[in-house]
C-alpha cells in the first residue's frame, strides 16, 4: 500500500494529470484513466515477488521443523523428510525442491510478462516482437521462393 500511495502521489504532480484537472475531468475519472494504469503493473510485480518470498520462507521454516508440522503437507517438509533417504530414494527430496524452484522461477517470469503487458510505457515491446516475427516470416518465405 505504501508503494501504491507513493506512486500515486508522484503521479499527481505530473503534467498530464494537471492537464486533465484543467479540462475539468472528475477526480474519479482521472484516477481510473491516468493513475491506475500506471500503478497496477508495479503492484502486480510486487505481489508476485511477495508470493515468492512467502513461499520460500514457509518452505525454509518447514524444512527446519519450525513451520508446518507432519500431519499437513509442505514442500519444505517433504524435502526435510526425504533427506534421510538421499542414498536410496533421492527423488523424495529432489522433486519437492525442484517444485519450489520451478514455482519461484515461473512466478517471476509471469511477473515480468505481466509488467510488460500491463505497463503503458512497456507495451511497445509486445508490438515490436510481433512485428519482428512477422518480418522474419516474410523474409524466410521470400528466401524459400527464390531458392526453388
Amino acid at each position: 500500500m505504501r508503494t501504491a500511495r507513493a506512486e500515486s502521489a508522484e503521479l499527481q504532480s505530473r503534467t498530464f494529470v494537471d492537464a486533465a484537472r484543467t479540462f475539468g475531468t472528475r477526480p474519479a475519472s482521472i484516477i481510473a484513466r491516468h493513475v491506475v494504469p500506471v500503478v497496477i503493473p508495479t503492484l502486480l510485480t510486487l505481489a508476485t515477488l511477495e508470493f515468492c518470498f512467502v513461499m520460500l520462507a514457509e518452505s525454509s521454516l518447514s524444512f527446519l521443523g519450525i513451520g508446518i508440522q507432519p500431519p499437513d503437507v509442505s514442500w519444505g517438509l517433504m524435502v526435510a523428510q526425504g533427506r534421510q533417504y538421499l542414498q536410496t530414494a533421492w527423488w523424495l527430496s529432489i522433486l519437492p525442491g525442484l517444485a519450489i524452484v520451478l514455482t519461484a522461477v515461473a512466478a517471476n517470469v509471469l511477473a515480468a510478462w505481466m509488467r510488460i503487458a500491463t505497463d503503458p510505457a512497456q507495451r511497445w515491446r509486445l508490438t515490436v516482437d510481433k512485428q519482428a516475427v512477422k518480418s522474419m516470416r516474410k523474409s524466410s518465405i521470400k528466401d524459400a521462393r527464390q531458392g526453388s
